[in-house]
């Protein structure tokens, strides 16, 4: 079942969901928006319920698979720039998806980043997050947040006069500052309330540094 809705001429919204005959489930979201010359992007969420198995079997298990994608690209007036790629997901969400291509890919990687110059000093900033899924070895590393600033070699004592020797003197720099860390995850199966290997999701390992357990 779907429905989809033309909201303007610079944004849409579509939900569409999966009923299976045993109780599994899935509600997809997605709105596309696109202004020329300004910005443009997608934002999607899935969230469901998939049941594998039988009450009665002693692999019985209730997984809820959830992903957060958020594409945008936006120019700001002032040389700068915002960027986004996230593929947030958990390891269940493979099994749910429609497309071959996301149900054996073994890692999946996010990234949102903003970047700025001053031309006329030579100057560039850019702050970058990004996050790893391996799903063959059930680790996530993260980088929130990566920085790094340039400044392009300038002289800082010449005054366009005679070439003294103090006017040759020239200075450039850069400065990187880097957080990293990474941490195991695991579905949690609501119906028994037990939590395989490490016991944190994705979202939650994010959101949540004193939960997670360090890979």
């Amino acid at each position: 079942l779907g429905w989809y809705w033309a909201i303007s001429d610079y944004l849409d919204a579509q939900v569409a969901t999966q009923i299976g005959t045993l109780g599994s489930f899935r509600i997809t979201g997605r709105t596309n928006y696109n202004r020329r010359y300004a910005y443009s992007g997608n934002l999607a969420l899935s969230y469901g319920r998939l049941r594998v198995g039988e009450r009665s079997d002693p692999d019985f298990l209730v997984r809820q698979p959830f992903s957060l994608g958020w594409s945008h690209n936006q120019t700001f007036a002032n040389q700068s720039r915002l960027t986004s790629s996230v593929n947030l997901r958990t390891e269940s969400q493979r099994l749910v998806a429609t497309e071959i291509s996301d149900q054996v890919s073994q890692t999946t990687t996010s990234r949102l980043g903003y970047s700025r110059s001053w031309p006329s000093v030579g100057r560039s900033l850019s702050v970058q997050a990004s996050v790893n899924q391996n799903f063959s070895n059930d680790i996530t590393t993260a980088s929130l947040p990566t920085v790094r600033f340039d400044q392009r070699r300038i002289f800082p004592f010449k005054r366009g006069r005679d070439d003294a020797w103090y006017e040759k003197i020239s200075l450039s720099y850069s400065v990187n500052a880097d957080n990293d860390f990474s941490f195991r995850y695991a579905t949690v199966d609501s119906l028994r309330g037990v939590f395989p290997d490490s016991a944190v999701n994705v979202i939650e390992g994010l959101l949540s540094p004193s939960a997670f357990q360090r890979a």
